[in-house]
Parts: C-alpha cells; structure tokens; sequence
C-alpha cells in the first residue's frame, strides 16, 4: 500500500511539473499592452499618451526562458541589452511577469518599478456587456492581391456590401447573416477590447488599409490603420471571410458611409 502511494505522489508530481502551461499565444496586458508570443520572437504592441497625441509601437524581439525567468534581448546599434523578468505566474489564462529592470519599458511604455505586469489569454477577456447595433469595415489592395472591399453589417444581421478589385464579388450586394456567422461576430467583438482601442493611424504603402467602425452601447469606436491592434485579429480575420461565408444577392447602387 505505501508503494502504490508513492507510486501516485511520483506520478501526480510528474504531470503537475512536468507539462508546463503554453507560453505562444497573444497575451493581453493591463497596462494597454499586447504581447504574441511564438517560438521565434516575442512581438510587443505597447500604446501611450503623448503631449496629447495617442502613440502606438509594435516591436519583435528575441527572447529565452531560463528557469523561471523570461529574458528579452532589445538589439542596439552598439550592443544589445537584456530585459529579464521573474515569471511570477503562467497558467492557461494567466501571465505575470515582475521586471529585474525597474526603468524597463520594454513590455508596457507606464513606468512598473518593482510592478508586477499582468496579461491574460486573449479569451479572458471576453465581455457580456455589449449590446451591437452595427459594424462597418472597409479594406483597401496592397502589393498583392488583397480584397479592396466595404461592407456595414447590422444587429438585424443584414449586411450590405461593395466589392472592387479581388473581392469575392464586385459591385453591389446584400445578405442575411446566418445565426452561426452572426454569433461568432458577437463573440469576436467581445474579445476584442472595444472601449480600450485606440485609433493610431499606422500606415505602410505596401499593406492595405483598414477602416473598422464599431457601433455599441451607444458609442462609436473607429480605426483606421494598415495594422490593427493585436487584440482585434482574430475579428480581422473573420471579417475578411465574412463576404465568402454568406449568400451575396444583387442589389441597387448603394452608399456606406463611416464617421470619419
């Protein structure tokens, strides 16, 4: 009997410690903070407030974990410096990570002497508390073959839309949103921070340009950018599918106008 026990404390421990929570995901951070992780780099987009202008920077560093301790290596035109931080927790849903830098802002631009920075899984922090009326989304080409294309979809699910070049179809068209598609709107909506984004206006003449204009609760949030933030992707990409998941009938000449 005391060695089936044991047997069970060797093998509980062996699972316990043995299978560490997934590091590569996109984490969401208090302090408007986003960081991706993957096996390659760690890409860090941190936003601030400036002499009253709304800054926005997205960087990718090379990183290692050394024990517990995650440590980011920041390039320099004559040497590199290292970022460590002591991770204090790593689960599923949860990161938080506590600087052996003070003045570091590598991770978030507020300053965080002896702060711990605390991030969680993208799907934490979904929010009930929506209530839709409306979506509008407009993409432009690039150096490609990317879909330029505008498109309003409304809590009624109808959905009005215009194609140009490379868009599944173009002129003018309208569709009713299945029940399947519109839910997943919701759900991505919901995971995507509504109240805290931030219109930066980050442009690149090779990618294509985005207009997002979000209507909910009352409010008007609006974006446009060739790069989003990260928190808003997975709804990007469901965006940019939308037009091929649905039944795209026909219409009248129409206009979509945004706010902005």
């Amino acid at each position: 009997m005391k060695l089936t026990l044991t047997l069970i404390s060797i093998l509980t421990f062996s699972v316990v410690f043995g299978q560490k929570p997934n590091l590569n995901k996109l984490w969401v951070g208090d302090a408007n903070n986003y960081l991706r992780v993957d096996t390659d780099a760690i890409r860090v987009q941190k936003s601030w407030d400036y002499e009253g202008k709304k800054n926005v920077t997205t960087q990718a560093y090379r990183y290692a974990l050394i024990g517990d301790t995650l440590r980011i290596l920041k390039p320099d035109f004559y040497d590199s410096t290292n970022h460590d931080f002591i991770i204090e927790t790593l689960s599923t849903d949860e990161l938080k990570l506590t600087s052996l830098n003070p003045n570091s802002r590598i991770l978030a631009f507020t300053e965080i002497p002896k702060k711990v920075l605390t991030f969680r899984e993208q799907h934490k922090v979904y929010t009930d508390t929506i209530t839709f009326q409306k979506i509008l989304f407009s993409s432009t080409t690039c150096y490609g073959i990317c879909p330029a294309m505008t498109f309003q979809i409304d809590n009624k699910k109808q959905m009005k839309f215009i194609g140009d070049t490379y868009a599944v179809k173009q002129g003018f068209y309208t569709a009713v949103l299945p029940d399947k598609l519109y839910n997943e709107l919701q759900k991505a909506l919901a995971i995507s921070e509504l109240d805290k984004l931030e219109n930066h206006g980050v442009f690149n003449i090779d990618a294509p340009t985005y207009r997002l204009e979000v209507h909910y609760n009352g409010k008007v949030k609006f974006i446009k950018s060739s790069f989003l933030p990260y928190v808003t992707y997975e709804l990007l990409n469901m965006l940019l599918q939308v037009p091929k998941q649905v039944e795209l009938q026909q219409a009248e000449p129409m206009q979509i106008s945004f706010t902005q």
